[in-house]
């Protein structure tokens, strides 16, 4: 009875030794060796000789943020206080940055300028050194400000402050006409005379003629069209200078 036990019990180690081995992987003693190496100079000092001492980080160098966050300014600009500025008339940075001109100064090609002293109804127009005063409401070099111009050779003027068209003429796509005698505008802007007409008192003629209901009239003497298609006289009336008048 005492061997049958003995028999059964006997194995038991062996089969607890075989689980412990599944559950663990084995590791060769060079690579141990390596690990344990390893760990112990990344592990601060225990008391055991361990120096406890990091690798200092990789030198990245500097980075300089004003130069990369800078605006990118136009030629003749500056920055300051990291706005674009353009010195030349900057009161706040005339001439350079944080120079500011006096409240009664104006900045003009880098310099604060004082104003200068012209007549009622004008203004100073041009450098600290090299200006003039200008008549504003009527300058076509400085209409109703310094510097801007009337265009002159399509019949524009200064009035009042304003390039306009002189009075009787009217402005037909950016230039002034005369409606009374304009071929290409004739009574109304876009209104073109045919070939060998000619605009009279805003009226298209040919060979003096004026086309009536399909007629050639003279308006100048034609009682029924005096003046214009389809204007009679009276019976006892003459056209003259197409104007009715009486005998």
């Amino acid at each position: 009875m005492l061997s049958t036990a003995r028999t059964w019990l006997t194995p038991l180690p062996l089969l607890c030794m075989l689980a412990c081995v599944q559950n663990h992987t084995m590791v060769p003693d060079d690579q141990t060796d390596g690990a344990a190496a390893s760990q112990s100079d990344l592990s601060p000092d225990n008391g055991e000789g361990d120096s406890g001492v990091y690798p200092p980080p990789p030198d990245l160098g500097t980075v300089d943020l004003t130069a990369d966050l800078a605006p990118d300014c136009g030629p003749e600009f500056i920055i300051c206080n990291g706005s674009c500025v353009f010195p030349k008339t900057d009161n706040n940075n005339c001439g350079g940055c944080d120079v500011v001109c006096d409240s009664f100064e104006y900045c003009d090609d880098g310099e604060c300028c004082g104003p200068q002293s012209c007549s009622a109804g004008v203004i100073w127009c041009g450098g600290c050194n090299d200006g003039f005063c200008a008549d504003i409401q009527s300058d076509n070099a400085n209409c109703g400000g310094c510097g801007i111009t009337c265009d002159t050779k399509n019949g524009f003027s200064c009035t009042a402050g304003t390039c306009a068209c002189p009075k009787a003429m009217t402005m037909c796509s950016g230039i002034c006409v005369d409606l009374e005698t304009d071929f290409a505008n004739c009574g109304s802007c876009g209104n073109s005379c045919g070939g060998g007409d000619t605009c009279e008192g805003t009226l298209c003629l040919h060979m003096g003629l004026l086309s009536c209901n399909g007629t050639l009239v003279d308006i100048q003497t034609d009682e029924s069209h005096c003046g214009g298609c389809n204007i009679p006289c009276d019976p006892n009336e003459l056209c003259k200078e197409a104007i009715c008048t009486a005998p």
